[in-house]
């Protein structure tokens, strides 16, 4: 199925994710309304729970080995304080 031509909307590949309660691993897409000079690839990964986040928007983000990571909540920026080596490479 296809979503046709949709102007300011990039799609893209994001990846294979495993998810709870599912037994093989999702192939996952991203879509992002551009705007404002803004696209896809100015988005980071939240490394918690692998959702996309505007850096404008964050809700906090950790320096980690000298590498910035942005999070979607305040929730996983707590997860990742705790455990770093878990969620960061």
């Amino acid at each position: 199925m296809s979503a046709g031509e949709l102007s300011d909307i990039d799609l893209g590949e994001h990846g294979r994710q495993a998810l709870r309660n599912v037994a093989d691993p999702v192939r996952l897409f991203r879509a992002v309304l551009l705007g404002g000079g803004r696209n896809a690839d100015a988005l980071r990964i939240d490394p918690v729970c692998r959702m996309a986040v505007d850096p404008s928007r964050q809700a906090g983000s950790l320096v980690y080995e000298g590498r910035e990571y942005s999070f979607c909540s305040l929730e996983c920026v707590q997860r990742c304080a705790a455990e770093p080596e878990r969620f960061v490479s």
